[in-house]
């Protein structure tokens, strides 16, 4: 059970460390910040809908 719950907060760290390294890269890369802060948010919606099903998941 503990394994469980180290690996989903492992996979939320690698996941937001990946949308910021995006973010960075998308930021220098386009000057309407925006359109970009938009973007991200709309990953980070994604990610977590990810984050709650798998969670939801592994608690069955």
């Amino acid at each position: 059970m503990e394994i469980r719950i180290v690996k989903i907060i492992l996979m939320i760290v690698l996941g937001m460390s990946a949308i910021s390294c995006n973010f960075l890269i998308v930021m220098s890369g386009k000057k309407y910040i925006g359109e970009v802060l938009n973007m991200v948010e709309q990953i980070m919606k994604e990610q977590m809908e990810v984050f709650i099903v798998r969670i939801s998941n592994s608690a069955n």
